[in-house]
């Protein structure tokens, strides 16, 4: 669901809307050819082939074995639908779509004008969300804000009508889901602060002079967490909207900036987002957000020593500032200098001897050094401290996976790795990357084709949680290939399966 903004190119002309979301149950006898059908509301009304009043037009490009250019293009109504009222059994679920990688399916919304998208699923896994807030530095004071509000279960936001509210009851409101949304992201509660968040900001849209009774920096905090909502989902244009407003309230926060700079990067804005970042250090030249997360921008742009610069400057104005000793570890490990590493990872423990974080740079430096004994005993480490972070089970797994044997014959532990792969997953279903070494894992141990078979299962599980296009093509490619495996051992009628 957060892709459809990449998805669609246009959808509703008419009283009804339609979102397209993307599932995964790819049957096995269709081809990447384009697929035309026909979708409308009142088919009764109109030719079978005319467009009329709503349109839905959707083409995306997939970069696979298969085919150069899958793609998808939908305008009207399926021809074996007969009733497609919006009272009808099929509201919920018109049509299935289906082509090689994917089915897509329509949910109706009913409404007399075109809706935003609502997507209520989280564009970055949990982990990923809670490390991006981390990494910025007033952290901290939200999170001290949000303990002082009190649980959610004393914010209780009406369900009455918006139409019936006056300004100030609409400010009131606004600022209850502000307080209510930064509650549920102490809670961790991600999916559900983003509802608040976007409500709220929808809020001040309707009523445009509730904004200036809103207490205190409160719509300024509120557009900037909108924002910052709107990103987790990669709703990218969305989320600038946002913070452009948040800028035109606060000239001079320099963190706005910092957290639009993050938002043209991710949408492959580089120019866009150095010209943020240079603002941000105008506005304030120990701007330790700026400094940064414009290091990973000079990462991203392969100029290692810039964002080394950067971090060194970071930490010099900030001792206290641990993921830029993180990140600048690890910079210092892949220039083969785990001395210096090693101090930088010293100084980060000293600040937070109890961080999970340090303990998974501490493996990784282990890791590039051929220890893989030492690097999976930190993961553990860094495990138990935190135990609902996917991201050291992964490690341990691929510790083991590159252990290599201490005596003739003996085999590599794959079955520990693919229990730690599984608790990844447990703990976080959305993260891709226990998903691709699990996948990878199964398949590459699997002797039957039931076990085989269970690998594209896997993976199927993987594409609805999947998150990210560059995710997506990645499952994709791997998908294809499992399949085709599978199926050439069928053909082949083989009682085992052997990849050898």
């Amino acid at each position: 669901p957060n892709m459809l903004k990449e998805v669609l190119q246009e959808y509703c002309h008419g009283d009804q809307a339609y979102c397209l979301i993307l599932n995964s149950h790819p049957p096995p006898d269709v081809t990447g050819r384009r697929i035309q059908s026909w979708l409308d509301i009142e088919p009764k009304k109109k030719k079978k082939n005319e467009k009329d009043n709503f349109q839905v037009q959707a083409m995306y490009k997939y970069d696979l074995p298969v085919h150069e250019d899958l793609g998808l293009y939908v305008s009207g109504y399926p021809p074996q639908l007969t009733d497609m009222t919006p009272d009808s059994p099929l509201n919920q679920s018109i049509c299935h779509l289906k082509y090689k990688i994917f089915w897509i399916e329509s949910i109706v919304f009913s409404g007399g004008e075109r809706p935003d998208l609502i997507e209520t699923s989280v564009g970055f896994d949990s982990s990923t969300i809670l490390q991006l807030l981390k990494s910025y530095t007033g952290y901290n004071k939200w999170m001290a804000e949000a303990a002082k509000d009190g649980a959610v279960s004393s914010m209780t936001v009406p369900k009455d009508d918006d139409a019936t509210l006056d300004d100030i009851a609409a400010a009131d409101r606004a600022t209850l889901l502000l307080k209510r949304g930064r509650r549920y992201v102490y809670d961790g509660q991600y999916a559900l602060a983003m509802q608040d968040f976007e409500t709220g900001y929808q809020l001040l849209q309707k009523y445009a002079a509730s904004a200036n009774l809103m207490e205190n920096d409160s719509h300024a905090r509120l557009l900037e967490w909108a924002g910052m909502g709107r990103h987790w989902q990669y709703q990218l244009d969305p989320a600038v909207e946002c913070y452009e407003k948040a800028v035109n309230l606060e000239p001079n926060n320099a963190l706005l900036l910092v957290k639009q700079a993050g938002v043209c990067m991710d949408g492959s804005l580089q120019n866009e987002a150095m010209v943020l970042f240079e603002t941000a250090l105008d506005i304030d030249p120990q701007c330790a957000d700026a400094l940064l997360h414009r290091s990973n921008l000079y990462m991203i742009q392969g100029k290692p020593e810039q964002a080394k610069s950067d971090l060194e400057k970071c930490v010099q104005l900030h001792p206290n500032h641990v993921m830029a000793r993180l990140r600048l570890a690890s910079i210092l490990a892949a220039t083969q200098d785990a001395d210096n590493a090693r101090l930088q990872l010293d100084a980060a423990e000293r600040v937070e001897p109890n961080s999970s974080e340090v303990q998974s740079y501490r493996g990784e430096l282990h890791f590039t050094q051929g220890e893989m004994e030492q690097a999976r005993q930190q993961f553990e480490k860094a495990m138990k401290l935190e135990p609902n972070n996917p991201t050291p089970y992964v490690n341990a797994a691929m510790a083991i996976l590159n252990t290599p044997p201490t005596a003739p014959g003996q085999m590599i532990d794959a079955q520990g790795a693919i229990a730690l792969l599984e608790q990844a997953l447990a703990v976080d279903p959305q993260f891709m990357a226990a998903y691709v070494q699990l996948g990878q894992l199964k398949l590459g141990t699997a002797t039957e084709l039931v076990a085989a078979r269970k690998v594209i299962d896997l993976y199927d599980q993987a594409l609805q949680n999947c998150r990210t296009t560059e995710d997506l093509k990645e499952l994709c490619s791997m998908r294809v290939l499992a399949v085709a495996q599978v199926e050439a051992a069928t053909m082949l009628k083989m009682e085992s399966f052997n990849l050898q």
